[in-house]
């Protein structure tokens, strides 16, 4: 084990996807088991927390923490690949869309399909329980996982599977593990009163995810990876997991609709679920104003765009949803598209969105707040509506977007948190909407889990008997309260440690661009990446010559400003960073770059 703690890579992890920052006490970059045992020990007799991390793509600031940070980058071995049976064993750090890549040649796909899919990790997804647009059909992460390796926060390492109940290997379990024993009487005891509880959603990714663990033991099954899927690194550490698979579709359909009203909208959405929809998303009339209703061909009177995907049976599937769109008097015939160029024309829209956000106001941010709601799809409508109406009351600005087909919708108004009134009532806001949320049977959040955004909330959202339950196995597993505390389970505001200076830039610290970093390619550090160096030149206050020893590898091949979702140019912030004590080459570069620009 090696720890890092200089300036320059202690400020890198002290950020993630997030709005907030926590200075951490070092890094390790895990490449071994031992490199895990070896922090566990040192993390405990230092009186320290653990914080696993993956690429920190995350919004809720569940990969930051004051003690030892474990960046599972470098720890991203493929393990196995078996065809026939439909699996794969994976270690955390592979992102996404490296294993689909992989896959793809055996004409496997791992299906759960985040937005982050070219900057995440699998560790990370497991950890939040991720899903995407096509969640509508292939589910949340823990549909997907069948085992795992974890070691826990005393240094033991358990490998974790779906026990039958009435299997002499899981009374085994219990005798070598009797911690589990205990977690299994107190689901098994409340299992009633925790399905009574938990919302009647199709995604839920609050608290610990004893929905799943529950419903399992009704089929006679101990599902101990489910009870790990959702734990934000707050109950053990990933080794590795086993994933179940699925065939790559081979055919895709989109197409584009466009409604006089949310309510036709909402009523469409009923009967397109009917048909097998892979993916269904929807944009409300105050976003198309937004981004631009010319640039992107949208009717000016459309009030929403519902964008439809199918990938099996394509051509009937294409007649059933032409035969319903008829009932809603739809402004334009549907939009339709087969190949990946068209199909791309009509994501164009619903991918502006952000970036038009972030570009929109020069100190207003698109702060994600109250950005992963879950409620009925057939709320949907009715609570846009809620929310647009308490925006524009506050003439705020706002996009409104998601995954209308279970139900999750991303909202993001924009504030300057660094405005004392403007923060009040975003804190308002905050509390507004999820209290509503709450009241109408929703979740506080689908997709992006509670982190430090949304602990606050999950007593609410659970009620105390429940939330008991969570803490118990907290407990249990981590007594110590070593892994990631202040995190799920924890009543501490949503606005301590906000980075205010972070909000002040234009970078959304998405981490998209890291995956497209020739740098980041070969380290995989947060301290040699785009958005490190970022931060390492406006937030270490190190000296410049420490710094150029990071800043040294950015190539100037702009991948960065051509990912960013806020177009934000990294590789020209540097050589201006440099041009302040300028050399004669740097001057000549920064002048170039401003002429270019």
């Amino acid at each position: 084990m090696k720890l890092e703690t200089s300036k320059p890579t202690l400020t890198a992890y002290s950020s993630d996807g997030s709005i907030y920052s926590v200075a951490p006490h070092g890094v390790v970059f895990v490449r071994s088991i031992a490199d895990i045992t070896e922090s566990i020990n040192f993390a405990r007799k230092n009186r320290l927390s653990i914080t696993p991390r993956g690429a920190g793509t995350g919004l809720a600031g569940g990969a930051i923490g004051s003690g030892v940070i474990l960046d599972f980058s470098n720890y991203k071995k493929v393990i196995e690949i078996n065809q026939s049976d439909q699996y794969a064993i994976v270690e955390p750090g592979i992102i996404y869309d490296e294993l689909n890549i992989v896959l793809h040649q055996y004409r496997l796909c791992f299906p759960p399909d985040p937005s982050s899919g070219d900057s995440c990790q699998i560790g990370g997804m497991i950890a939040n329980n991720s899903s995407g647009p096509r969640s509508v059909k292939y589910g949340l992460t823990s549909d997907f996982v069948e085992e795992l390796d974890v070691i826990q926060p005393n240094g033991k390492m358990v490998h974790l599977k779906k026990f039958p109940l009435d299997s002499s290997d899981l009374q085994k379990f219990f005798i070598n593990n009797p911690e589990y024993k205990m977690i299994y009487n107190l689901i098994s005891d409340n299992r009633d009163k925790i399905l009574d509880r938990w919302p009647k959603l199709k995604k839920n990714s609050s608290g610990y995810n004893l929905k799943v663990v529950a419903e399992e033991l009704g089929k006679g099954i101990f599902n101990l990876p489910a009870l790990y899927v959702g734990s934000e690194g707050t109950l053990g550490i990933f080794m590795s997991a086993k994933l179940r698979l699925l065939p790559i579709s081979g055919e895709i359909l989109t197409a584009r609709l466009y409604f006089k009203s949310l309510v036709k909208a909402g009523e469409a959405v009923r009967e397109i679920l009917a048909i097998g929809p892979s993916g269904l998303e929807i944009i409300d009339g105050s976003t198309l104003n937004l981004i631009g209703r010319e640039k992107f061909h949208i009717p000016s009177d459309a009030a929403a765009v519902l964008i439809v995907e199918f990938d099996d049976n394509t051509d009937s599937k294409k007649l059933a949803l032409s035969k319903i769109s008829r009932k809603f008097g739809l402004i334009t015939p549907i939009e339709f598209a087969h190949d990946i160029s068209s199909t791309a024309e009509l994501w164009r829209a619903r991918k502006a969105i952000v970036p038009t956000l972030y570009r929109h106001h020069a100190n207003r941010r698109p702060i994600p707040l109250i950005e992963d709601v879950s409620i009925s799809p057939e709320k949907v409508p009715a609570f846009i509506e809620y929310v647009t109406s308490i925006f524009d009351s506050h003439q705020l600005t706002y996009g409104i977007f998601g995954h209308i087909g279970d139900g999750n919708l991303h909202i993001r108004p924009l504030f300057d948190m660094n405005d004392d009134n403007e923060f009040n009532l975003a804190c308002n806001l905050y509390q507004k909407v999820y209290e509503h949320v709450i009241e109408i049977g929703g979740s506080t959040t689908a997709e992006h889990a509670d982190g430090r955004l949304r602990a606050s909330l999950v007593n609410k959202l659970y009620g105390k008997d429940v939330y008991k339950i969570f803490r118990k196995i907290k407990n249990i597993l981590d007594p110590d309260n070593i892994l990631n505390p202040d995190v799920i389970i924890s009543d501490i505001p949503f606005t301590e440690g906000i980075d205010y200076k972070k909000l002040e830039l234009y970078c959304a610290a998405c981490g998209k661009c890291n995956g497209y970093c020739p740098a980041y390619d070969l380290f995989r550090r947060e301290d040699f990446s785009p958005r490190g160096w970022l931060r390492i030149m406006h937030q270490s206050d190190e000296k410049r010559k420490e710094l150029n020893k990071y800043l040294a590898f950015c190539l100037n091949c702009k991948n960065c400003a051509t990912v960013c979702p806020a177009g934000v140019d990294i590789a020209s912030e540097i050589i201006k960073f440099r041009a302040i004590k300028p050399s004669v080459t740097s001057r000549i570069v920064s002048a170039f770059a401003d002429n270019e620009s």
